[in-house]
């Protein structure tokens, strides 16, 4: 190898080596920010992405709050849904009930 070869990778090392520095530094002082925003905008749409039963669950938990909490003659409301099972491409049931003393946590 010749020595001019040698000297430009050594200067690639060194800026290699000072750019994951800056870098590392970057994202330390910034580490709050990026929390941020990754809690704010990148999980809650991989959650609506990914996790839709979830969200859904939430929707109903809040429209039945609001339901029995309105009507005071109602009591428990009860849901039945079906579900794709991804395992067998076959449905299964599940029953949801909510009542005045506890929604669904």
């Amino acid at each position: 190898m010749s020595t001019q070869k040698r000297i430009y990778y050594s200067i690639l090392r060194v800026l290699i080596v000072c750019s994951c520095i800056t870098l590392s530094i970057f994202l330390f002082l910034n580490r709050s920010q990026i929390e941020n925003r990754i809690t704010k905008s990148v999980i809650p749409s991989i959650e609506q992405y990914f996790f839709k039963s979830s969200l859904e669950l939430d929707n109903v938990n809040e429209s039945f709050a609001k339901i029995i909490s309105k009507h005071s003659d109602i009591s428990t409301v009860v849901l039945y849904k079906f579900v794709p099972d991804e395992d067998t491409k076959m449905y299964k049931g599940q029953v949801r009930t909510s009542s005045k003393r506890s929604l669904w946590s």
